[in-house]
């Protein structure tokens, strides 16, 4: 294998390669040891052959140059150990240039000094002088041995002393001189094959070098791409604002620093009221835009320290971290709702939104992330249901109610419960008679955790559960066992949700039940209130008509309660109007109330339809409700809400009542 071009020479070579440069290195390294051993061993080996030359040999032999060899070998020992070291490529190349020429120059001015001493030495102390001089030049060349020109340096070094005893006419000195030049090629082959190892140990050092760089370049590499990955991943890329996944670990760094310090912080959830319908009435495009626009304004109102982060959709969730009390925490999410309320404006497009939000404390709203979210989330539903656009803050009255209902919601769920669903009955009567006509069917739930449960509590939920039809039907069908058993002129009066009224299945499925209980539709009537026709107004219609189209007669129910419309009156056909308990309550005192009450019976009679007053609980009420031309009337004066039997035994008292009257 080809050994790449290290520096053969110290003024030759590309020091721009790693691995020339990494020579350079090592040779300074070994030089380091070494050059002073060469230094000493010139030094101690020239004053010995000097005190061992007789006097005849002249002085500037025997003296002067022994001594400036002296002088040169201590100039540069005392340069190498008190000296600038070099610091750069091109000055470590300087001076190592100049040790190398040192060398040179001392081990060839001994070697021809050796070869001077000559003419006035007998042969034995030739041989001295020699052997002497052979070792300084040896050692030298050895100390020299990883700059590649050490074999050339040591042969140009005894090629005088060689050719002087090989002409000397003297067979013993020829002998030495073969000798030396036979010692010298061993030398030579050693010094090429320590420069060879040395080249492969200083290139396999630089490869394993560039390898960890190289190693350590692409882990540099792969941990930016992989932070960049983890940016990416934790951002939202419409709004660049963090996503849930970046939210929640720095939610947990905010807790470990605040818990560590025993602060209290802040965690805001909020959500934009009424988003969904501006996105489907301008488009996807408009709605990016104002959740950038709503993301510009949620980090500037709630300031640099805090963090904003969309966790998807149209739901934000912020952390503020200066928020130490309940107090600033609000006024802060307060002020953040005030400014999204501020009017948007887009490509000619104005649009105006509001926000809730819910707000949750550290510690007392939870110590950890999730706990803090779900509190949060508590609160922001809390705001949701109380009429949005508001902000509430998390406490134990709001977690009560949210896990009762979420317990209500998962029993509603579980067919083992339908059998503790009842039916109750309150009856109603005509006022013109008095004689009984018809019982409303109400539903009652005795829970074994949660005692009695209202029907205005679970039914609502049943329907944002999504399995109110469910529930209906089991209602419906014990409403129906117990009307069954009723004489014929005696009807029945259900209640239908809003989703129940929405549905185009709604009137097979009261059929089917009927039919298996050999119950005549004519017999049913069907309750239904503003809320549920605001609902869904065109499918509540078509449900109305198959409804009344299987013989089913519709009652409107709590007439007058909030904002009634009188359009309904207009667009539908009602077989009854039932007239809202709050326009009777006070019709026996109050001139006013009476006033409104006679002008809705008006309204009523002159369209036709009959009317039902609930409740009624005075003998003064039901004959000011008699004498204002209402049809019927319903309350605790008539009976209050009872089970079957008891209702079967009302009945029986009621018909025998009429007959003996």
């Amino acid at each position: 294998m080809r050994q790449p071009p290290i520096l053969s020479w110290l003024t030759s070579g590309d020091t721009r390669a790693s691995i020339s440069r990494a020579m350079l290195t090592e040779q300074l390294r070994i030089l380091s040891r070494q050059v002073p051993i060469s230094y000493l061993v010139l030094i101690v080996n020239n004053l010995t052959i000097a005190c061992a030359l007789p006097m005849a040999v002249p002085w500037a032999f025997r003296v002067g140059a022994p001594g400036c060899f002296a002088v040169a070998a201590f100039t540069g020992l005392f340069h190498w150990k008190l000296g600038r070291k070099p610091t750069t490529t091109e000055s470590a190349l300087k001076y190592l240039s100049r040790v190398r020429m040192l060398s040179v120059v001392l081990s060839f001015g001994c070697c021809l000094w050796a070869a001077l001493l000559f003419d006035y030495l007998d042969p034995e102390s030739r041989v001295i002088v020699v052997l002497l001089d052979y070792l300084a030049v040896a050692v030298c060349t050895y100390c020299l041995a990883s700059f590649a020109s050490a074999r050339l340096m040591l042969l140009a070094s005894v090629l005088p002393i060689f050719f002087k005893l090989l002409l000397s006419n003297d067979p013993l000195l020829a002998y030495l001189a073969c000798d030396l030049l036979i010692m010298t090629l061993l030398l030579m082959i050693m010094l090429t094959t320590y420069r060879h190892r040395l080249v492969q140990l200083v290139t396999s050092r630089v490869k394993m070098a560039a390898r960890r760089e190289r190693s350590r370049i692409a882990e540099a590499v792969a941990l930016e791409e992989k932070a960049k990955a983890n940016e990416m991943a934790e951002t939202d890329t419409l709004t660049k604002l963090p996503n849930r996944r970046g939210f929640l670990n720095t939610l947990d760094r905010t807790i470990e620093a605040h818990a560590a310090k025993g602060s209290t912080f802040a965690v805001a959830m909020l959500d934009l009221d009424g988003f969904k319908p501006i996105n489907d009435a301008f488009g996807h495009a408009i709605g990016d835009l104002l959740l950038v626009e709503v993301a510009h304004r949620l980090s500037a109102a709630a300031g640099r320290q805090s963090i904003v982060a969309r966790l998807g959709g149209d739901e934000f969730s912020i952390i503020l971290p200066h928020a130490d009390s309940a107090q600033v925490a609000c006024e802060a999410a307060t002020t953040i709702c005030d400014d999204l309320a501020k009017p948007f404006s887009f490509e000619h497009v104005t649009i105006r939104l509001s926000a809730s939000c819910g707000v949750a404390l550290f510690p007392d709203g939870g110590r950890d992330a999730s706990r803090l979210l779900e509190h949060a989330d508590m609160a922001l539903y809390n705001t949701k249901r109380n009429g949005r656009n508001g902000v509430s803050l998390f406490s134990n009255t709001i977690e009560n109610h949210l896990r009762r209902k979420a317990e209500i919601e998962q029993m509603l769920q579980s067919p083992e419960v339908h059998a503790d669903l009842a039916m109750v009955f309150q009856p109603i009567v005509n006022l013109q008679g008095p004689r009984l006509a018809s019982f409303e069917a109400l539903a009652r739930w005795n829970s074994e955790t949660h005692g009695n449960i209202p029907p205005d509590e679970f039914i609502p939920l049943a329907e944002q559960a999504g399995f109110v039809a469910d529930v209906g039907d089991v209602l419906f069908e014990k409403a129906i066992v117990q009307a069954a058993k009723w004489p014929k002129e005696i009807t029945l009066s259900f209640n239908l949700s809003a989703l129940q009224l929405c549905s185009s299945t709604t009137p097979l499925r009261l059929l089917s039940i009927m039919a298996g209980h050999y119950f005549e539709p004519g017999r049913l009537s069907i309750e239904i209130t503003e809320t549920a026709l605001l609902a869904d107004f065109d499918t509540a219609r078509y449900t109305i008509q198959q409804l009344r189209a299987a013989g089913m007669r519709i009652v409107l129910d709590d007439f007058g309660a909030g904002h009634s419309w009188i359009g309904y009156l207009r667009e539908m056909v009602f077989d009854a109007i039932k007239i809202d308990g709050t326009l009777v309550e006070n019709i026996v005192h109050s001139q006013e109330s009476r006033a409104l009450l006679s002008g809705v019976l008006k309204l009523c009679s002159a369209i036709g339809t009959p009317t039902v007053a609930e409740r009624v609980e005075t003998l003064d009420q039901a004959e000011v409700l008699r004498e204002l031309g209402c049809d019927a009337a319903q309350g605790f004066l008539f009976g209050r809400p009872m089970f079957g039997e008891e209702a079967h035994r009302y009945i029986v008292t009621s018909i025998a009542a009429s007959s003996a009257a």
